[in-house]
């Protein structure tokens, strides 16, 4: 559409100074125009390629890192309080709740911010992203329990043994990682819908 104004306007200009045009001024001017046009024309259709500027994966990261801490906090406070007043142990299972719903939110935000799905290759490499921030603020939240109840973490540690751990570390990530890329897709697939309706 652009092109064609371009192409019109330059024919009416030449017809109108018989062959010949005032170009400087001309070539100048139609750039402009076709600049402005298309800058408006992104702003009603919510353009994609500026707004996806907008949604880096550090601002990704760093939402998904501030709702898993808020979901993980969460859940040990409602699995204590179940513990206390019901009696039942919740288990460790409900930490993969503090995995599957950032991991979620994060894939509905991208696309509500960018309207678009993200591409699979992207989605897997934020997986992996996605379960060492969760790994690492778990961490981080286990050690501070232990300060707390003054157990020594180090000891509890030891008890375990290096191997194990890396043992343990490399099931999680065979397991979690795909239910992460899992929960990504779906929160993406599920916001992308509901911004069609």
């Amino acid at each position: 559409m652009i092109v064609a104004l371009q192409t019109r306007i330059g024919n009416k200009m030449r017809s109108q100074k018989g062959g010949t045009v005032e170009a400087l001024g001309f070539q100048r001017l139609v750039p402009r125009v076709a600049w402005t046009a298309q800058q408006s024309y992104c702003q009603r259709t919510n353009c994609t390629a500026q707004k996806e500027k907008l949604m880096t994966n550090g601002q990704i990261y760093r939402r998904f890192t501030v709702v898993t801490v808020i979901m993980m906090v969460a859940v040990i406070v409602i699995s204590l309080v179940v513990d206390q007043v019901l009696g039942i142990d919740v288990g460790s299972g409900a930490g993969i709740v503090s995995l599957f719903v950032p991991a979620m939110d994060a894939g509905g935000t991208y696309v509500r911010a960018t309207r678009t799905l993200l591409e699979k290759g992207r989605m897997w490499r934020m997986s992996c992203a996605f379960f060492g921030i969760n790994l690492a603020v778990g961490l981080l939240i286990f050690i501070a329990l232990f300060v707390v109840s003054g157990a020594s973490f180090l000891a509890a540690f030891a008890q375990i043994g290096l191997f194990t751990f890396l043992i343990i570390l490399v099931v999680m990530a065979a397991i979690l990682i795909p239910i992460t890329r899992f929960s990504l897709g779906f929160g993406a697939r599920l916001a992308f819908k509901q911004l069609e309706k």
